[in-house]
């Protein structure tokens, strides 16, 4: 049996800037500017040109679907203790802004539903399905699902885009919806698998691994199965360096915490200095 091909799934996700440029991608918006994952952050990214937002989502006690990385409400929050063990009517009353900068005081924890009915029609998503939304005992693969019929209610298939770390959970995606985008992410201990058998068996538009395990002849082979490449960093790395490798190695595109950056350096991209042209 042949390996399904992205357009064999009946895709309608497939951004391609006229240009031939990379996509800019504002990694939780604009993080550098704004408190990431909130709505101010992604309209800065849109602002700043961001083609697409990328944001992360999980689970409420309640089963609702919130915009927030962490496991916890420690970091970006003025809450404590596990996301997951909150109702969204006390997410809402945390401040998810003013560890960013006073002038942020007030910001909540976005629903995906909000992102959707502030942006869906203004930005392309990448919505992160997090691992702990589908780890949880009786729970399954319910915020895939409730994922897809966001997706679907909004009418958004040619506008969102589903990516996870998990592959079961891309897997229940893509049986949902053929026609849904897919990015497959990929941890550093997974460099030394078969990305492209990986990516076809979900019918994948993308793959999306640490920059630095990247090389041209990595990057020629996905992208001649017909897959886009679009890393990303740590934060601890020098993001400047990592968009010149991402543009080097002829990388579709680049989850940026500086759009700006990242957008400068993909309009001045020019395709025929791909290493692999």
């Amino acid at each position: 049996m042949s390996p399904i091909r992205p357009h064999d799934a009946g895709l309608l996700f497939d951004p391609r800037p006229e240009s031939g440029r990379p996509l800019v991608i504002g990694h939780r918006g604009f993080p550098v500017r704004a408190p990431e994952n909130t709505i101010p952050s992604f309209l800065a990214a849109v602002d700043a040109g961001a083609d697409m937002i990328e944001l992360d989502v999980t689970l409420s006690a309640d089963r609702q679907l919130v915009v927030i990385h962490d496991s916890t409400l420690d970091r970006t929050t003025d809450g404590q203790g596990l996301v997951c063990l909150q109702t969204l009517d006390r997410l809402r009353t945390l401040d998810a802004g003013a560890w960013f900068g006073p002038q942020f005081q007030g910001v909540r924890l976005p629903t995906l539903e909000e992102v959707f009915e502030t942006l869906g029609r203004r930005v392309l998503i990448d919505v992160e399905i997090k691992r702990e939304a589908i780890s949880w005992p009786d729970v399954g693969f319910l915020a895939v699902r409730l994922v897809v019929d966001l997706i679907l209610r909004h009418g958004l298939l040619d506008r969102v885009m589903v990516s996870s770390f998990s592959y079961d959970a891309l897997r229940e995606a893509r049986a949902l919806e053929p026609g849904l985008g897919i990015g497959v992410l990929a941890d550093r201990p997974e460099r030394n698998l078969d990305a492209v058998k990986l990516c076809q068996a979900v019918a994948a538009f993308s793959y999306h691994p640490y920059v630095k395990d990247l090389d041209a002849d990595r990057v020629g082979r996905l992208q001649g199965a017909g897959l886009k490449v679009i890393p990303w960093a740590d934060a601890s790395d020098d993001e400047a360096a990592c968009m010149e490798m991402a543009l080097e190695l002829g990388c579709d595109g680049y989850f940026a915490n500086d759009v700006r950056l990242w957008g400068g350096r993909a309009a001045a991209y020019r395709p025929l200095k791909r290493l692999n042209s």
